[in-house]
């Protein structure tokens, strides 16, 4: 049920908008502008109107610690590895100024968020099987918010 509740929830980020001065980077938008902050706290995305449904909005929060960054549920206050060890097409890294999630689950769906911690901009796309990449929409003007690590957050 808990891994069920991890692709669920990963699907469930969706993209902020780009800036007009970004630099295409790897096929991802990436804003040139400002000094990313990655010291220690909490990244929570909100994508509202995900993919086009009015009134759904899609939430994808990650843990800064320690250099590293990991997935974070509120329901039991835990920080965890979105990944096992040498599980593969699977990952969540720290990449400059990137949070870089990608995630393959077992119906060969593809969900990969990129989340520009200089900008605070999130970027959800999707690739079913056998398709082309594909940029999820949500509200225009969404941002991620920078908040401090939850007290008595429990670390996996």
């Amino acid at each position: 049920m808990r891994y069920l509740f991890i692709a669920v929830s990963a699907f469930a980020l969706t993209a902020c908008p780009q800036s007009e001065d970004s630099a295409h980077t790897q096929g991802t938008e990436v804003s040139s502008a400002g000094k990313a902050d990655v010291s220690d706290g909490m990244i929570v995305c909100d994508m509202q109107d995900f993919d086009g449904m009015k009134g759904l909005t899609l939430t994808q929060t990650f843990i800064l610690l320690d250099g590293k960054v990991k997935r974070y549920t509120a329901f039991d206050n835990t920080a965890f590895d979105l990944c096992e060890p040498g599980q593969e097409n699977c990952s969540l890294a720290l990449d400059g100024n990137q949070i870089v999630m990608d995630h393959l689950n077992e119906s060969d769906v593809r969900s990969r968020y990129v989340v520009n911690l200089a900008a605070m901009e999130i970027e959800p796309f999707k690739t079913q099987p056998g398709e082309e990449e594909k940029l999820m929409s949500f509200r225009e003007g969404d941002k991620c918010e920078r908040k401090p690590l939850p007290e008595g957050m429990q670390v996996r």
